[in-house]
């Protein structure tokens, strides 16, 4: 003791070793309170994040069937890109009404990115992707331009004609919409063409060339021999492939120019290449009277689907041809006298340098689609694509916007990419006004990247985008025809980064009804009990399955819990009974040697934690090695195998500081009235 009573409190923690015996009992007791502590609160935790996970992993959507999509009208199959009026109105009802069913709606958005660095893997590389049972229109891969020496040409065009019928006319008006012809031509030099192609030079070309009217068929000036510059929108190297329909299609014209009583196989074999060769903006509509109008997407809805219902219908106007040819003007065929870079060069090739300008950006062009979360897509969804590199989206980066992305894992190691690296890309959008683009958009299945419009420009600066996963697919080309299918070039970033516009379509890959997690039974009654079972098919990647378990095991879990609780409450009662309750004696002769109150509550609280924080940091230690055994055993007493979620060092030592700051509130709670000087007073 000082002179004025007072007591340092390593003195009152050295006091501990003048005890060993029960110091040493009381770090037993302090390590076994925190170590049941960590293993019952540490496991139930796990349970718990474990659940919270689940539902934010795991996605329970109803997926629109392909078989809504077509309608029949007697003989003739009436095609929809969306569901039909009476399926859609059913399913806003349900929507609306019954939110303990369904979450929401969740749309993707559809986008082009240039990325000047990568090179796409063609889809002319797999024959099951575009001759197959599916189809895939190859956009925006297939324009070229081809120097090419004509071999043959069609001496009877074809016309091909509309009717316009107005209700001031008793009879329908013939509005000539086209003429065309076929030619054949050997290929002496690409000029340009993506790069994923078999080289063609020397191959035998189809050439469908289309012009609004004789004259414009006389401009050409059509000659066996002649050397050509040909320009196209959808080049095919149809060697060896299934030839049926163009052959049906031109069959007479290729007896004509391969000689007659040829078979479908001869003429195939004589075949490599084919190409349509058409400046659609010189075919004008039958507009309402029957004269050169265009019809044409709005500036502010080119990029939307119009039978979506999305942007609120189908928005088109009538444009003359002065406000529509300069934008979608693209070359067809000229004769060359000299070599092409001559005429490339003059003022003559303006155009041809324009259209060469343009395929090299939609030769770097990608398919991108902006999703709110990955696992909204079905094919993630129904474990047909799957991250095998890399991470999903965090929740933060999905709601704050960051620029990352997920690419394949195939398009990665083309290009030398791995996780981490950082792809620059630049926006661009869909056209319609582009006839190429509009067969694409058209279908069910979703469209590649688009081809570049100069009409529609770039819709952003160029963006840095990180690659924070790969992933990889089931048969990846041959679901080309798959509505909710995507090509190994797609590129997923969170829907939040994206600042400009978007193509979407209530439909396919672009929607997804988004089901609460556990209501995938529930849902399909309902659609059997209104008459329309199959409307909607659900997935929800097996989570009813893993529920049931975790609900099984959550019950154990919370069992363990409690017992553990009562287990370590009892040991931690012990423990202030063997230290704070018992240092009445000590504290009483501090009080006659003059001490303060502060000063004997010092001394407790000191000579308790040199007991407490030991042994509770010992114990959180035990606890943690034994946490994954413990919790093992009580998944395996319950016959259940699922991965827990769970940060065994953080969450064990939050429990053992939480444990260590009880225990010291508890000694603190335990001090006041061991130190009150009425107490000490009765005590003597």
């Amino acid at each position: 003791m000082t002179k004025c009573g007072r007591e340092h409190p390593m003195k009152s923690i050295m006091q501990i070793l003048r005890q060993p015996g029960k110091s040493l009992s009381g770090l037993i007791l302090s390590a076994l309170a925190a170590a049941i502590l960590v293993v019952s609160a540490g496991q139930y935790s796990a349970t718990v994040l474990t659940r919270a996970n689940l539902d934010d992993r795991y996605d329970t959507l109803a997926l629109v069937s392909d078989e809504y999509f077509w309608e029949q009208e007697g003989d003739t199959n009436t095609y929809h890109v969306t569901l039909p009026e009476e399926y859609r109105q059913w399913a806003a009802d349900v929507i609306r009404s019954r939110p303990d069913l369904v979450e929401g709606e969740a749309y993707s958005g559809g986008l082009s990115a240039y990325i000047p660095e990568l090179a796409p893997d063609n889809f002319s590389r797999h024959e099951e992707g575009f001759y197959g049972d599916g189809y895939n229109d190859g956009n925006p891969y297939r324009c070229a331009v081809l120097e090419v020496t004509l071999t043959g040409i069609e001496t009877t065009p074809h016309e091909d004609a509309s009717y316009f019928k107005a209700d001031d006319l008793e009879e329908p008006v013939k509005v000539r919409r086209s003429i065309s012809l076929l030619c054949t031509g050997r290929i002496d030099r690409v000029i340009g063409l993506e790069q994923g192609f078999e080289p063609p030079e020397g191959k035998t070309i189809a050439l469908n060339v289309i012009v609004c009217d004789e004259e414009a068929l006389d401009a050409l000036q059509l000659n066996a021999g002649q050397r050509c510059l040909v320009y196209g929108m959808d080049y095919s190297d149809v060697q060896g492939r299934d030839m049926n329909g163009l052959i049906l299609t031109w069959q007479d014209a290729f007896q004509e120019l391969f000689g007659f009583g040829l078979s479908k196989e001869e003429i195939a074999d004589r075949l490599d290449c084919f190409m349509t060769v058409c400046d659609y903006s010189s075919l004008p509509a039958s507009g309402p009277d029957g004269q050169g109008q265009f019809v044409t997407f709005t500036a502010e809805r080119r990029n939307y689907d119009k039978l979506s219902g999305v942007d609120g219908g189908y928005h088109y106007e009538y444009v003359p041809a002065e406000e529509y040819i300069p934008h979608y003007r693209v070359p067809t065929m000229t004769k060359l006298e000299g070599e092409a870079e001559e005429y490339l060069s003059s003022e003559e090739g303006r155009l041809w340098r324009q259209a060469l300008e343009e395929m090299e950006i939609s030769n770097h062009g990608f398919p991108v689609l902006a999703v709110d979360k990955l696992g909204y897509q079905a094919a993630f969804a129904r474990g047909q694509a799957r991250i095998v590199e890399g991470r999903d989206f965090t929740e933060r980066e999905r709601t704050d916007g960051s620029r990352v992305c997920i690419l394949s894992q195939s398009l990665a190691a083309a290009n030398g990419l791995q996780v981490g690296d950082t792809v620059d890309l630049r926006y661009y959008g869909y056209d319609y006004n582009i006839n190429a683009q509009r067969q694409s958009m058209d279908r069910t299945s979703p469209p590649g990247a688009a081809i570049y419009s100069r009409a529609a420009g770039f819709l952003t600066e160029t963006e840095g985008y990180t690659v924070v996963g790969l992933y990889r697919q089931n048969n990846a080309w041959q679901n080309a025809n798959d509505p909710y299918g995507f090509t190994p070039n797609t590129l997923f970033v969170p829907k939040a980064s994206v600042t400009c516009e978007m193509w979407m379509r209530r439909s396919g890959v672009f929607y997804s009804l988004v089901l609460q997690n556990g209501k995938l039974a529930e849902f399909e009654k309902l659609q059997e009990e209104v008459g329309y079972p199959g409307l909607f098919i659900c997935t929800d990647q097996g989570y009813s399955q893993i529920v049931s378990a975790l609900d099984d095991y959550e019950s154990v879990s919370v069992n363990a819990f409690w017992v553990g609780i009562a287990a370590a409450g009892a040991v931690m009662v012990l423990l202030l009974i063997l230290f704070p309750l018992q240092q009445g004696k000590t504290v009483a002769v501090m009080h006659s040697l003059g001490a303060g109150r502060g000063e004997k509550i010092r001394h407790v609280l000191a000579g308790s934690a040199g007991v407490l924080i030991p042994g509770g940091v010992l114990g959180g230690i035990i606890g943690a090695l034994l946490w994954r055994r413990v919790t093992a055993g009580l998944m395996e007493s319950v016959n259940v195998e699922i991965p827990l979620e769970a940060n065994t060092p953080v969450t064990a030592a939050v429990l053992t500081a939480a444990y260590v700051l009880f225990m010291l509130a508890a000694v603190l709670a335990a001090a006041l009235p061991v130190t009150r000087e009425k107490g000490l007073r009765k005590g003597k």
